[in-house]
């Protein structure tokens, strides 16, 4: 039977274990909630030094898309309920048009290069969108937002690469009016570049039942890209289309 001094010691020893427990609790949580400090700091010094705008992979926030872009819309009169490629030539394109692109010092800047470089507004990109020019402009903020709510990520801080805000337009129509035709293999590599170093998509797709995003060969391209490239896939609605879905599956 083991002596007094020896249940002491063992005792002793085992005491601390608890305190240990919740200490290394305590400490996981510091260190998460610096890691979201530092994050954040990045994210700030990202928007704000002058190499922010013209970044191939800058992005804009899910609060400017959901309350800004849509605000934007409502100023020449378009509803939210407008198209994106209704939206484009009234809209992204205007904003823009004045300023020096920061990518070939050419006037007539890309929407993302020329809104404001606050970390509200643009960072590096969390996420590349995978959509129709089809879609509605407020259906498309639902997808973001209900991305950011579902992953709990602010809006203010989540940013999203999309072709029409993150191209230059302006290059696009030019090279169009001029009769030039962009070689596939040319959007291949600009599509692959961002895919590999964003990392994740975000495939919108709608109606739930019957989505429009797959008669796009361009968008079945990009789906098809990343998945060969093995990033991340995010299959993602709007509220509305989260709900019909639900309604549907619980109806058969």
């Amino acid at each position: 039977q083991p002596d007094a001094d020896a249940i002491g010691k063992a005792r002793a020893a085992c005491a601390p274990l608890g305190a240990d427990a919740s200490e290394a609790g305590a400490r996981l949580k510091r260190v998460s909630a610096a890691a979201h400090k530092l994050h954040a700091w990045l994210v700030g010094v990202f928007s704000t030094v002058p190499s922010a705008r013209g970044h191939p992979q800058c992005g804009l926030s899910v609060r400017h898309i959901a309350v800004d872009l849509i605000g934007k819309m409502a100023a020449v009169g378009l509803k939210p309920s407008a198209e994106v490629k209704e939206m484009e030539p009234v809209v992204i394109r205007p904003q823009g048009a004045n300023v020096v692109c920061p990518r070939d010092d050419r006037l007539g800047a890309a929407y993302v290069d020329s809104v404001g470089e606050g970390p509200d507004d643009i960072g590096p990109a969390n996420f590349m969108l995978s959509y129709s020019w089809g879609y509605k402009v407020e259906d498309v903020a639902s997808t973001l937002s209900g991305v950011c709510k579902t992953r709990g990520l602010d809006a203010s801080r989540t940013y999203i690469w999309m072709c029409c805000a993150c191209i230059n337009q302006h290059r696009v129509l030019e090279k169009r009016n001029s009769g030039e035709t962009v070689p596939f293999d040319e959007f291949r590599r600009a599509f692959k570049d961002r895919v590999e170093s964003i990392g994740h998509i975000i495939a919108m797709m709608q109606p739930w039942h019957a989505p429009g995003y797959l008669t796009r060969v361009w968008c079945d391209f990009e789906l098809y890209s990343a998945h060969l490239m093995e990033r991340e896939i995010t299959i993602a609605m709007p509220q509305h289309e989260h709900e019909a879905f639900f309604t549907g599956f619980a109806h058969g």
